[in-house]
């Protein structure tokens, strides 16, 4: 597997982790995004896996989900 297909596969595993996530605490995106102070267009980003996030926001986004940062990434190569 190239670097390349590594990387677009961790961005769709991220972005369905985060999705089911935000789902199962029955949360809209704009509420996610209130509580971890993002800008409007980064959740909707992040759950079509066409954005690339920093430490701090997968940080951030675990915390308003109440779950550890390393359950956004589980299933990453």
């Amino acid at each position: 597997m190239s670097t390349k297909d590594v990387t677009a596969s961790a961005h769709e595993i991220f972005a369905q982790s985060l999705l089911r996530e935000r789902k199962r605490l029955k949360r809209s995106q704009e509420a996610l995004r209130f509580l971890c102070e993002s800008n409007m267009s980064e959740i909707p980003s992040l759950e079509r896996a066409t954005h690339d996030p920093p430490l701090a926001t997968i940080v951030n986004l675990a915390n308003a989900l109440d779950i550890p940062p390393a359950q956004l990434l589980h299933g990453i190569p």
